[in-house]
């Protein structure tokens, strides 16, 4: 009877994997359009404004300036695609998170509390939770809950690159003296304090940034201001 489920389950991943990709492939072919559409055409009129208003002066009259805009100008298109490229990772990242990451939290709370419990001398040099225990044993530590597709692998991944666990452990322990001792082997308040932060971490990954998208474009915009303003005549 388990087979029916665990083949429910490796469909349900190729689809979050499938989505996830068609995500990423959707923020480079943004970046693509971007690139042509703003980054492209915009140098190309800078260029022919530029071509004309500098025919009907004299020579060096604009001076250099404008060559440096032309120059910024140019280097939009590959910045869009660059930007376009990083917004399809982070939409992709986003779905696989929102498909997987209620059920890591827990999990990989309980393996840190233990992990840290044991070295309680190498607190202070640990400064990510892949310096405590390898993606590998994260794999090997939720299999049972979300399989070991690479969807789950890249969700570990990235989460245990991201987790301050230095800055965790410097909270913890400020915790534990505000409230007098130390914790205790098998402490559950360690283990809701790392699920709870590493929820955190993983909403905050559910959530690609569009923000150097929408600063790119207004400087991109202002950029292309200036220049014009600069073959005024």
């Amino acid at each position: 009877m388990a087979e029916p489920e665990n083949t429910g389950a490796t469909g349900s991943a190729l689809r979050t994997g499938a989505s996830a990709g068609a995500s990423m492939l959707g923020g480079i072919a943004m970046g693509a359009v971007l690139a042509i559409v703003l980054g492209l055409f915009s140098t190309v009129y800078y260029l022919v404004r530029w071509s004309a208003v500098k025919a009907e002066l004299p020579a060096g009259a604009l001076g250099n300036a404008p060559v440096v805009i032309l120059l910024l100008l140019a280097l939009t298109v590959p910045a869009y695609f660059f930007l376009g490229m990083q917004l399809g990772r982070g939409m992709a990242l986003a779905k696989l998170v929102r498909r997987y990451g209620s059920k890591l939290a827990q999990p990989l709370a309980d393996q840190l509390a233990h992990r840290i419990e044991a070295l309680p001398a190498a607190h202070r040099g640990i400064h990510r939770s892949a310096d405590l225990f390898s993606v590998d044993a994260a794999v090997d530590l939720v299999r049972p809950v979300v399989g070991d597709g690479p969807v789950v692998r890249k969700v570990l991944g990235v989460l245990m690159d991201r987790l301050p666990l230095s800055d965790l452990m410097k909270e913890w322990g400020e915790t534990r003296a505000a409230h007098g001792g130390q914790a205790q082997p098998g402490d559950p308040a360690l283990r809701n304090f790392l699920a709870t932060r590493i929820q955190q971490t993983l909403d905050g990954m559910a959530s690609p940034s569009w923000t150097w998208l929408w600063v790119f474009l207004a400087i991109h915009a202002a950029l292309l201001g200036v220049g014009l303003w600069l073959l005024r005549g």
